[in-house]
């Protein structure tokens, strides 16, 4: 929760929020990516933190330290990005009054 969190603030600094805009655009997806960054973010710090504890509830949620772990994460964040993107286009767009890019 404190990723979403973080990213309301910075997003929030342009009036936009982030999350409620993209559960009402992806309503059947926006939870799935934020649990998987949730649970790729405790395998992070895992990894970082050498905490055998974080990468074992990690793995106990079905995310154990292999390729296709990394892989499934890729792709989720791959679809979040995209999301984002067309959340944080459109917008801008009706800020600026043109597409941002």
């Amino acid at each position: 929760m404190r990723i979403r969190k973080r990213w309301a603030n910075d997003f929030g600094l342009f009036g936009l929020r982030l999350w409620h805009e993209l559960e009402s655009r992806y309503p059947g997806r926006c939870a799935s990516w934020n649990r998987k960054l949730q649970i790729l973010n405790t395998a992070r710090k895992g990894i970082v933190h050498d905490d055998h504890p974080k990468l074992a509830l990690a793995g106990a949620e079905g995310w154990p330290m292999t390729l296709r772990s990394v892989d499934r994460w890729r792709s989720a964040l791959n679809g979040l990005a995209q999301g984002m993107d067309h959340v944080v286009g459109e917008y801008l767009g009706g800020i600026i009054g043109a597409p941002p890019w």
